[in-house]
């Protein structure tokens, strides 16, 4: 995933004066309590990267989404637990029975979507963490994804049908209803200029009808620009544009693929050796992506050529990862329950 520091638009009430001052000054305290900064991963320096921390959550982590540099979301099938990366240990005040499952952040970082216990899809503040909106339901949705538009306006969701819809957030009002997906539909992303929405289906389906496909849909009409076949990819895992939106790079079972966004045509393709993958992550400074790789390994590779350049042997399946927000930490979910996190030596 990547996100850029556009602050998020969409708030269902302004916080109050004071509510305000409180947060500035949290916000000073916790800034006054972070070390000095660490260095920044990139190509350069991506050979020195150090194992900093390990912890057990104590839960199969699908997804792992840093929320600021320090904090760290982590949510199986059904909770979201807070984790503090300078002590390791769960943030204070945050529970798994507070919140339900993180499966969208605003590129601002500021709001949460969230897969309620409640079966429904509501809009979440970062700081403080309250809830916002209420959306709609999606009690049937096997996979449950979101993602924001860079702007934050707008939230695309699957629904109960794998349908992508795509809500306005400041209306509350479904805009766009995209149809076409036969399959469970496992990533959603915008382009960084907002223009297109990226779905990822793939092979396995409620009924096993299922064909692997990704759609590319036009965020201001809901008309399908592109259809593009991906059976010997398998599902897509995970998606993600580069920074200069001339990409469009998906991972699954059994390849790696990138896509011309002017043509429509494949750039890239690993190959049948790919060893498979679920999450992965590009560096905020777009320069690099991090693969959880399915033969136990953390894959770093140059976004531009998608070179390999580490790779980080961890003896156990991966399911996500993420770089924090200013690019010095990787952190990586493990199915043994560890979340580990990686910096530069």
């Amino acid at each position: 995933m990547a996100y850029s520091s556009t602050r998020c638009a969409v708030w269902e009430t302004p916080l109050p004066l004071v509510g305000r001052a409180l947060c500035v000054v949290l916000a000073f305290g916790w800034m006054t309590s972070i070390p000095a900064a660490s260095e920044t991963i990139t190509t350069d320096n991506v050979g020195s990267l150090t194992e900093a921390r390990r912890f057990d959550v104590g839960m199969r982590v699908f997804e792992l989404v840093f929320l600021s540099d320090t904090l760290l979301s982590v949510a199986d099938g059904e909770r979201a637990a807070f984790w503090d990366l300078e002590t390791g240990e769960p943030s204070v005040g945050f529970t798994r029975s507070e919140i339900g499952r993180v499966i969208g952040i605003c590129p601002g970082r500021e709001l949460l979507a969230i897969y309620a216990p409640s079966r429904r899809l509501e809009i979440w503040s970062v700081d403080p963490l309250e809830r916002r909106i209420d959306l709609c339901a999606i009690e049937d949705t096997e996979w449950p994804r979101a993602a924001f538009s860079p702007d934050g306006r707008l939230l695309a969701v699957v629904n109960p049908w794998n349908d992508v819809e795509i809500w306005d957030l400041e209306t509350r009002v479904r805009v766009h209803h995209c149809v076409g997906h036969h399959s469970n539909l496992f990533a959603l992303v915008f382009s960084p200029d907002g223009q297109w929405l990226a779905s990822g289906g793939g092979t396995s389906s409620r009924d096993d009808a299922g064909e692997s496909f990704l759609g590319v849909w036009d965020v201001a009409t809901g008309d399908r620009r592109a259809w593009l076949s991906t059976e010997d990819l398998g599902d897509n895992h995970d998606l993600t544009f580069t920074l200069d939106g001339s990409r469009l790079i998906s991972a699954g079972n059994f390849r790696m693929l990138a896509w011309d966004t002017q043509t429509w045509e494949r750039a890239y393709d690993s190959g049948p050796s790919y060893p498979g993958s679920y999450g992965i992550s590009l560096s905020p400074d777009g320069s690099l992506l991090a693969i959880a790789a399915d033969n136990r390994t953390l894959r770093i590779v140059k976004t531009d050529g998608l070179r390999i350049l580490r790779e980080l042997y961890v003896g156990v399946e991966l399911m996500d990862v993420d770089f924090s927000p200013d690019g010095t930490r990787l952190a990586a979910s493990l199915t043994d329950g560890m979340v580990r996190v990686w910096k530069v030596k």
